[in-house]
């Protein structure tokens, strides 16, 4: 077998077996957390995939706002988990209406996805509003 493809499969196993929460979700053992900030109504837990910084937004033992930085956006199915497909519905639409290929906020019924960013320099959010503890504000979710 070529080397390359037994790397290729070794790091699509260890992607898909590190556990770690999606939106909605809880947070996971089996990858490196770390809590970065706490405060009385949500905690910060912070690791890296794929190069990216990824921070999860926890309150009640779920999350409600993932945030990245990176050099390339992460694959949001990753972080958006169970919300990947209302994403991509309201994208599809959200480019049909403004003629555009990607935008810089999408929002879907229960999701809102924003990324920025230029080459090797790309940042986002993804939120659940209705999740959002009450008192939080959305600039906290950075």
């Amino acid at each position: 077998m070529d080397g390359r493809f037994i790397v290729s499969v070794l790091s699509f196993i260890l992607v898909s077996s590190t556990a770690f929460a999606d939106l909605g979700g809880k947070l996971h053992p089996g990858i490196n957390h770390h809590q970065i900030k706490t405060n009385p109504a949500y905690t910060v837990h912070e690791f890296i995939l794929n190069g990216s910084t990824i921070h999860e937004y926890l309150s009640g033992g779920k999350v409600f706002a993932v945030t990245w930085t990176g050099r390339v956006h992460p694959d949001l199915t990753q972080l958006i988990g169970d919300y990947s497909d209302e994403y991509s519905l309201a994208l599809k639409k959200s480019s049909r209406m403004r003629g555009q290929r990607a935008q810089a906020q999408v929002k879907g019924e229960h999701v809102v996805v924003e990324k920025s960013g230029h080459m090797r320099a790309m940042n986002g959010r993804a939120y659940l509003p209705l999740e959002i503890p009450n008192g939080v504000s959305l600039n906290e979710i950075k």
